[in-house]
């Protein structure tokens, strides 16, 4: 029983850091494109 609700929490925190890391991987994306020169 414990040990289903530690692999749970480890995925849900899992996919909250993966999910931060993606947006911010975006932004800084957008902010080299639209920084950068034609």
């Amino acid at each position: 029983m414990e040990v289903k609700v530690t692999l749970i929490v480890a995925i849900v925190a899992a996919l909250a850091i993966s999910a931060h890391a993606q947006r911010d991987f975006n932004e800084r994306r957008k902010v080299v494109t639209t920084s950068s020169p034609p």
